[in-house]
């Protein structure tokens, strides 16, 4: 699960929060807070853990192991931020069931008779089952092919906090590769993506699928590239700043006039968990999406993406308010369990 380090508003203490989670208590302070995202999607940030020097001592160990003349003086750094776009949602699939028949009882009137030979007089019917439903995600480069090594981020999203450009304390000289591949492509090259793989694990080509309530979050990891000339040959190379580890060897180093900068999006954001009608603390509790005033009993509910509502209460039947305090909800027809303010 994608987890975000976000500073609290009272003390300025650094918390760690999961994606799923709109309500929680301050990890230093104890204050209740909730989560306000973006509207479209989020813009997160991995801080570079490895300094400018631990990355050129990297490099000349790479170098030496490869028995190869140590970097200039002279050499070129720069610390560049890859915009990556992780997309996660649920895929529901719809499985396939195979038969062994006779011959003269296979039925391909429905497009799913199969001209697989079982053995004489035998043949294989595929037929649709049921729908299966799957988490799945994957981080797609939003840069050109020819502008960094890392092709994905894979679990990297997963055990390093994110959080905003202030949080991550980026240098000012560092480069921001603004995202060439839209919101709608990354999309496309997810179900391309989960095609493929149910293709593999499925042995069907075109398997009957579609995604479910996609999420999508621009992340942005820092890259240090290096680069000198060595007998009037150019060289470089790509260390991840965050891991410390070698990317690849390169042909020297882009400038950063050669790619786009700027970054999109917004970053998320932790306030006040307060009734908005008298401004009193409300409840916390990471379970709950509706929470109760104590003080004067408006109901706040959060949304899926942590904007809130408040519904006053209302007298029922003309009856005074007293102790017993009336609110109205929607009941889904089929799902009792589900109720909406």
């Amino acid at each position: 699960m994608l987890t975000w380090k976000l500073s609290c508003p009272h003390c300025g203490g650094p918390n760690k929060v999961a994606a799923a989670r709109h309500c929680l208590a301050c990890e230093f302070c104890g204050a209740g807070l909730w989560v306000q995202l973006p509207l479209g999607y989020p813009t997160l940030v991995a801080a570079a853990r490895v300094k400018r020097r631990e990355a050129v001592f990297a490099w000349d160990r790479h170098l030496k192991t490869h028995d190869q003349p140590l970097s200039q003086s002279q050499r070129r750094v720069i610390l560049a931020y890859l915009p990556f776009w992780r997309v996660s949602g649920l895929v529901a699939m719809r499985e396939e069931i195979r038969y062994v028949l006779p011959v003269h009882e296979v039925d391909t009137g429905d497009g799913f008779g199969s001209a697989d030979t079982h053995g004489p007089g035998y043949r294989e019917e595929r037929r649709p089952g049921e729908w299966s439903v799957r988490p799945r995600e994957i981080t797609i480069p939003a840069f050109p092919d020819s502008g960094g090594g890392l092709d994905s981020l894979g679990v990297r999203v997963e055990t390093v906090p994110l959080g905003g450009w202030h949080e991550a304390k980026a240098p000012e000289d560092a480069w921001r590769v603004a995202p060439t591949v839209g919101r709608d492509e990354a999309l496309r090259r997810f179900d391309a993506a989960t095609c493929a793989t149910m293709e593999f694990e499925k042995g069907r080509e075109s398997p009957e699928h579609f995604l479910i309530t996609p999420q999508l979050a621009l992340v942005y990891w820092p890259v240090w590239q290096l680069g000198d000339d060595r007998d009037d040959t150019a060289r470089g190379v790509e260390i991840d700043a965050v891991n410390g580890r070698i990317i690849r060897e390169t042909d020297g180093i882009a400038q950063p006039s050669d790619c786009p900068a700027g970054v999109e999006g917004e970053i998320p954001e932790l306030l006040p968990h307060r009734c908005p009608e008298c401004g009193c603390d409300l409840p916390v509790d990471p379970r709950q999406v509706v929470f109760l005033c104590g003080n004067c009993r408006a109901l706040t509910a959060h949304t899926s993406c942590g904007a809130r509502t408040t519904v006053r209460a209302e007298c029922a039947e003309g009856h005074e308010l007293t102790k017993d305090t009336w609110y109205p909800f929607w009941c889904f027809e089929g799902a009792s369990q589900v109720l909406v303010p």
